[in-house]
């Protein structure tokens, strides 16, 4: 009896075996760091928090006060990064080591997601340290804090993304050319959704020009109102 045999894979090379590492690390990050974070600031807070998994936390807090605490704006971000983005990581792994195409449409998904949750993370700080003078970052003015717990450990998640969302770009933009080359229409929208699309807009900008334009200028009727 022939026994079917497995195609067996291409060698991943060094590019390939460095993206799959940091998705794994990333998958970890967010799965057994984070994701204990958002538990222990919905439960209770991370300073007043007794398990083991608050240590790494409360040792962050030093450099980030509003990691201690219950912080809306930080926990609320926390959520979908350690829900979502710890998955999808473990997912765009296994993309990559099985050399599936689609890992390249999910990890730009990814990417943004955590140059997005950089920015909010940082950007309020910045942003109230510009306006009022003010902010919580690296309080204890330790360099420790300020580089090792601050910068390095989250200049990870900015330079690595950067560069997977030029590969995505790159690779997604080769296909789409090879796509309009041969005359592969049979992907894009079809009438159905091209109808769809422009209800929403016109609907939009009814609603836009009826409530921002004429309603503060004082021009719909009280009926509308």
């Amino acid at each position: 009896m022939s026994q079917t045999k497995k195609t067996p894979l291409k060698k991943l090379n060094s590019a390939e075996t460095a993206v799959l590492a940091w998705f794994l690390i990333d998958a970890a990050t967010h799965l057994f760091c984070e994701l204990p974070f958002v538990i222990h600031s919905l439960t209770t807070t991370v300073n007043q928090a007794t398990h083991w998994s608050a240590i790494l936390w409360k040792e962050y807090a030093k450099a980030d006060p509003r990691w201690g605490r219950f912080h809306d704006c930080t926990v609320a971000l926390e959520v979908p990064t350690s829900i979502l983005w710890g998955p999808l990581s473990l997912a765009c792994a296994y993309g990559v080591y099985y050399k599936r195409p689609w890992r390249f449409y999910w990890q730009t998904i990814l990417s943004l997601g955590e140059l997005y949750g950089n920015w909010m993370t940082f950007g309020p700080e910045w942003l109230n340290q510009y306006m009022f003078g003010r902010t919580e970052l690296d309080p204890q003015g330790n360099w420790v804090h300020k580089w090792i717990y601050l910068f390095f450990a989250n200049i990870v998640w900015v330079i690595i993304p950067i560069l997977l969302l030029v590969e995505s770009t790159r690779t997604i933009t080769a296909a789409c050319d090879k796509a309009q080359a041969q005359h592969m229409e049979a992907y894009q929208l079809g009438r159905s959704s091209a109808f769809l699309i422009w209800l929403t807009l016109s609907t939009f900008f009814v609603i836009f020009v009826m409530f921002a334009i004429l309603l503060p200028l004082g021009w719909l009727p009280a009926m509308v109102i």
